[in-house]
């Protein structure tokens, strides 16, 4: 069965990520006058009701007047700088990329400063929980103190640059190997949010850029490949496609490697790992496998793209990057793009066993024939006779109009579909489902002018994602009557 990459634009900057992690590290390497260093740790932090609060998982870290009590955020980076051997630093460079800023007026100007945190325990804190909800990661109420700090560098940020890129020079205080907690605070007296993009999302996270005289920096580890293309199965099935990915230490110094982990939830599933607190000596490598899961036969569902996070002591990629993709097989993307149809759709009278003439009598039972057109292995089905007004578009769309409820679950035989989807294979499954009509109240219908039956579906898939079900469409040139350009609200009944 063929197979077709359904992530096109992801695979192009995942394929430019790639190219732009091996330039860095090529350029380290050959000439070593810059130096990029992601940042280590980030998070940002608030007061008052919000003062035990962690915010490690945002996309993002917020600035607002540190002095407001109640409303002020306070945005924590944390670099560690090393190996640089003999070299010296000359410049050392901040770059932020803003997100945006909360103001109506795009122009009110907010001043960003950056400061130098010091004191004993500036860099004793960290971004996240050790373990869930343990209370370690960074809050207003744990934070080291915040009056111990030098102003490093200022920039005034406007709303009409989001998604632009800042620096700030911090070149007088970042001057030798070590790590370094920086504060991003503002003075301004304005409701206005700063936000910056945070380490989660990766692309565009804070860098500390070094340009260095002399000496000679090593370049970093290497990781082969970088970007893994994976799949996950069907349901059932086990042709899963794994990869291997290699790390090998090309630093000067052992590469102690503290883990390989997701960096999205749910993730992709990582197996006979031997990196993870793995120490190795230069030119040594280890290896893990990554994979995809289906939420069925897997504890999870694995995204459609993601990346897996190599954390080391490198001195040029302390968070190593993976990208990794899923393709799919012609069947599997069938089963997501292609909706079932419903088609010859009958009505037989349960006490005549024929077909009725005219519209269905209330208080009379009868069975409706259908097949169901699609490319899952099984569906479950449902039917709802509802009550309108009006059979006008506004029908058939409350559950507060609905009459009568009821399913069937299993289908009666499967036939080949004449359905086509590339290589894809579909079905076509035969249902009855019994409906009563309801009754006359109070000698009629009074306020309503028609009955409708929409019926609905859930295939094998939904029912192990816990899916609920959609609507059917019923496709024209069935005789049927329909409401509205949909073809999904079929007229059982209608006021005389």
């Amino acid at each position: 069965m063929g197979i077709q990459n359904k992530h096109n634009s992801y695979l192009k900057w995942a394929n430019y990520l790639v190219l732009s992690l091996s330039a860095i590290i090529s350029s380290v390497a050959q000439a070593a006058t810059t130096v990029t260093f992601d940042v280590s740790e980030d998070s940002y932090i608030r007061p008052a009701s919000k003062s035990g609060d962690n915010f490690d998982d945002r996309g993002f870290v917020e600035i607002r007047d540190i002095n407001s009590s109640a409303g002020s955020r306070i945005a924590f980076l944390k670099f560690t700088v090393s190996n640089l051997g003999s070299a010296t630093i000359d410049t050392a460079t901040l770059k932020l990329k803003l997100k945006q800023v909360s103001s109506e007026d795009l122009l009110v100007p907010t001043v960003i400063d950056v400061k130098l945190l010091n004191g004993v325990n500036r860099n004793t804190w960290q971004e996240a929980d050790t373990v869930e909800n343990d209370g370690s990661g960074l809050t207003w109420d744990n934070a080291p103190d915040l009056t111990n700090t030098t102003l490093l560098s200022s920039q005034v940020v406007l709303g009409s640059s989001a998604d632009s890129w800042f620096e700030f020079d911090l070149s007088a205080a970042i001057t030798a190997e070590g790590t370094y907690t920086l504060l991003l605070t503002t003075d301004a007296a304005t409701s206005s949010i700063v936000q910056f993009f945070s380490k989660n999302n990766l692309a565009n996270s804070a860098d500390l850029e070094l340009t260095l005289t002399g000496g000679v920096v090593s370049p970093g580890i290497d990781v082969s490949p970088a970007h893994v293309i994976t799949v996950a199965p069907l349901v059932g099935e086990s042709n899963k496609l794994q990869q291997q990915v290699t790390v090998t230490n090309n630093e000067g110094g052992s590469l102690n490697i503290t883990s390989i982990t997701n960096a999205s939830t749910p993730g992709f599933i990582i197996s006979s790992d031997s990196c993870s607190s793995a120490a190795l000596p230069p030119g040594a490598s280890c290896n893990f496998t990554v994979e995809a899961g289906n939420g069925i036969d897997d504890s999870s569902e694995s995204p459609q793209f993601g990346f897996v996070n190599i954390a080391s002591n490198s001195s040029v990629t302390p968070i190593f990057p993976v990208f990794v993709s899923q393709i799919e097989s012609d069947q599997e993307q069938a089963i997501r793009r292609v909706p079932a149809v419903v088609t010859n759709i009958s009505v037989i009278d349960d006490l005549t066993s024929t077909a009725p003439t005219g519209t269905l009598e209330p208080g009379k039972s009868y069975t409706i024939n259908f097949s169901m057109k699609g490319y899952g292995e099984g569906y479950q089905t449902y039917a709802a006779l509802f009550a309108c007004a009006t059979a006008d578009n506004s029908c058939a769309e409350s559950t507060s109009d609905i009459l009568v409820w009821n399913k069937q679950s299993e289908e009666t035989s499967i036939s080949t579909s004449d359905l086509t989807y590339a290589t894809a294979t579909s079905q076509s499954y035969e249902y009855s489902i019994k409906l009563t009509m309801p009754e006359y109240v109070d000698g009629g219908y009074a306020d309503t002018d028609a009955i409708v039956l929409r019926l609905y579906q859930r295939s094998q898939l939904d029912i192990a994602l816990g899916n609920t079900s959609i609507s059917t469409i019923v496709p024209g040139g069935q005789g049927l009557d329909m409401i509205g350009k949909l073809g999904r609200k079929i007229i059982i009944w209608q006021q005389p």
